[in-house]
């Protein structure tokens, strides 16, 4: 009896009382102070800069602010990494209160880990396969959605050069990589030796790009794809001797593009986008091309609110 007592007070102080090393990350705002808050939590005698029996540690990604505590053990011929961890986003780390967070996560987590190696001292690990190769956790940044609605203008050649227009876009953010769809309309007025010309369109496209996170709060898009969609082209003159006529089809092309954004929950993005139309709609006027054709560039500024996260 006095036997068993004294185990489950060894097992007790050594959940609680064991040494604790902090690996603070360089996104960790205000560290002092995070390591004051845990060390009155914990008790200042338990954190150490040597040797510790739960080393807590923190990683930054695009997204969120990891802490995690792993450790290593042999279960038969293999070595399992088990890992706690807690995730926090990064924008959330960034308010004011942001130190005070991370502190309350990390004293969480120590309770947690001194919780697995209590329960690991009771269980004994099962049999494993005689060869095998270390077992590691992953950890992959979460999936974001993106909706954003957008004036455009676009330049292209022709008797109507500029078209102004809106788009609307839905996208998809994971692990460095984007996918999204738009669509949109524009129209574009132009007069020639005989009259006057209306190009309008609509189109749709769909993107594969790869996002990368440029400094805090601005990420950066390049993409490729392809856009179409429906062109109309329409004559108009006041010379009773011209003769006009209007015309519509689909028109579709390969387009690049390049995109940056500023803010969090919701930001402002600007895009830039070049293509060639592949089929396009277009008619003659007096000699001169009018409609779509050929090259574009365009551009957009827009708003857009993100979703995702943990």
């Amino acid at each position: 009896m006095i036997a068993t007592q004294a185990l489950l007070v060894w097992l007790t102080v050594g959940a609680t009382d064991g040494s604790v090393r902090l690996q603070l990350a360089d996104c960790v705002p205000a560290p002092d102070l995070v390591y004051d808050l845990v060390g009155i939590e914990i008790g200042t005698g338990r954190l150490t800069d040597g040797d510790a029996r739960v080393v807590v540690r923190t990683e930054c990604t695009d997204q969120l602010l990891r802490i995690f505590v792993s450790n290593d053990r042999a279960l038969g011929d293999r070595v399992v990494q088990d890992i706690t961890e807690r995730r926090i986003a990064r924008e959330d780390v960034r308010t004011g209160g942001g130190a005070r967070l991370v502190a309350l996560n990390i004293v969480e987590l120590i309770n947690d880990a001194s919780y697995v190696e209590e329960r690991r001292a009771f269980v004994a690990p099962p049999t494993a396969p005689s060869v095998g190769a270390p077992v590691s956790a992953t950890v992959s940044r979460p999936l974001d959605v993106l909706v954003s609605a957008a004036p455009t203008i676009r330049v292209m050649p022709g008797a109507t050069p500029v078209a102004f227009g809106a788009r609307a876009r839905v996208a998809l953010d994971f692990d460095g990589w984007t996918v999204a769809l738009d669509g949109g309309f524009a129209q574009s007025d132009g007069t020639v030796d005989v009259g006057a010309v209306r190009t309008r369109l609509v189109s749709g496209a769909a993107v594969l790009g790869r996002s990368k996170n440029l400094a805090a709060r601005l990420d950066g898009l390049v993409s490729a794809g392809i856009r179409g969609g429906w062109v109309w082209v329409y004559g108009r003159s006041e010379s009773d001797t011209v003769a006009t006529r209007g015309g519509s089809g689909p028109w579709f092309g390969p387009r690049v593009g390049a995109r940056i954004r500023y803010g969090s929950r919701v930001g402002v993005a600007l895009g830039v986008e070049g293509g060639w139309t592949a089929s396009g709609v277009f008619g003659d006027a007096d000699g001169e091309r009018a409609g779509l054709y050929g090259g574009w560039f365009g551009a957009e500024l827009a708003i857009e609110g993100r979703w995702g996260g943990e």
